[in-house]
């Protein structure tokens, strides 16, 4: 069984530290050998140059049991990258924990990625057997930001 969650919400309603405190959860269970990882989106698209490199990235990632990509809506892809983003989640798929942050519903991920019908198959993957969490509403940075102006 996989941890399938795929968190979405606007600027500032604390995606990433929810993220950190799965990972620091997942890290100190007492009942497995585990290994989460958290990974750069640009290093994990931009960095892949060539076959060694992917070769590199895709033995790091099958090690890990937890794969973490933050912020997946402050970037857009090319085909080269929207297709190694496929294929990472691709092999993960009901195998391997992967969770995602973004600002963006599902329905403004096709502004992301050039190949729309991916799209549709990169969400079909990530949600399958997951579990999606709304975080929306009000930044708490904007709030302490007016709280502190009164």
């Amino acid at each position: 069984m996989t941890l399938g969650d795929l968190p979405i919400a606007v600027d500032g309603n604390i995606k990433t530290a929810v993220l950190y405190a799965v990972a620091y959860l997942y890290e100190h269970r007492e009942d497995a050998d585990h290994h989460h990882l958290m990974m750069n989106l640009r290093y994990l698209l931009f960095g892949v140059k060539d076959n060694y490199h992917l070769g590199k990235l895709e033995r790091t990632l099958a090690k890990a049991d937890l794969l973490i990509l933050d912020e997946l809506s402050y970037l857009s892809f090319n085909r080269h990258q929207s297709e190694l983003l496929f294929k990472v989640i691709s092999d993960r798929s009901e195998k391997s924990s992967t969770i995602v942050t973004t600002n963006l519903p599902f329905s403004k991920w096709t502004e992301l990625f050039e190949n729309t019908t991916m799209v549709a198959a990169l969400i079909d993957r990530l949600t399958f057997r997951s579990h999606v969490l709304d975080m929306n509403g009000d930044s708490y940075r904007l709030k302490a930001t007016i709280q502190s102006k009164v």
